[in-house]
């Protein structure tokens, strides 16, 4: 995950989230059903005007929104959906939550702690956020290009 999302610009939302879907053969049927299911995960699935008008089956041409129509922070949420869609192996994630308010900064946590937990996911993660970081079992401190500290975290 990047910094700035990547989002693809012309792509609507489900587009963008459909691209890893798209590369590993999955029929669109099934796409749908999964990148609603994405969506839900990072917090955009009672948000119906992010929906294309496709999906939701609603009439208004607002619907299929473009990423340029949304907040940072609406964008950084697709742009987790779309890295997590895939159940990938690990994540490697640049300030993951850094244009997240502190409820959706937890709620994005505590979906990454569960995939490391119930799916094996390995998470790489820059932040300069302490309760980002505390939630990590290994904390590493780097201060211009080198290892300074390197925390083993206990969590109960």
């Amino acid at each position: 995950m990047f910094q700035n999302f990547k989002l693809i610009q012309n792509n609507t939302i489900l587009e963008n989230v459909s691209i890893p879907l798209i590369y590993n053969g999955m029929s669109s049927k099934d796409r749908k059903a999964k990148v609603l299911k994405g969506l839900e995960d990072v917090g955009l699935h009672q948000k119906e005007d992010l929906l294309p008008n496709k999906l939701s089956g609603g009439q208004n041409q607002k619907e299929d929104l473009l990423p340029n129509k949304l907040s940072g922070g609406q964008q950084q949420r697709v742009a987790i959906a779309r890295a997590i869609i895939n159940e990938p192996k690990f994540i490697i994630a640049d300030e993951p939550t850094g244009a997240l308010d502190s409820k959706t900064s937890k709620d994005i946590m505590d979906l990454f702690v569960s995939l490391n937990k119930e799916k094996g996911t390995t998470m790489i993660m820059v932040t300069h956020d302490r309760e980002v970081a505390n939630k990590a079992d290994c904390i590493i401190h780097i201060l211009d290009g080198r290892v300074k500290e390197k925390e083993v975290l206990t969590h109960e």
